[in-house]
């Protein structure tokens, strides 16, 4: 019998959704930035994973904080609307 799902905390479901949502935001850039923003999305998060203790929770939220205002601005972005 295959052992039961670990629950994620309440940070981890915090850092999953702006993954979530920032790979959103980086397909709906038009195709050839759309592949280097998903790159780039994929790749800050890698990074973020081995430089930031977990248990280091105040750095976590304000990285976190930081991080859903840039997927923001990039959301509401009128720049990188095609015409």
């Amino acid at each position: 019998m295959a052992a039961p799902a670990r629950a994620h905390s309440g940070i981890q479901l915090s850092v999953l959704a702006l993954f979530r949502d920032a790979l959103r935001a980086a397909r709906r850039l038009p195709p050839p930035a759309a592949a280097a923003a998903g790159a780039y999305v994929r790749a800050e998060f890698r990074a973020g994973a081995t430089r930031v203790d977990r248990l280091d929770f105040q750095r976590v939220e304000h990285l976190i904080r930081a991080a859903r205002k840039k997927v923001d601005s990039l959301k509401g972005a009128d720049s990188f609307r095609v015409s």
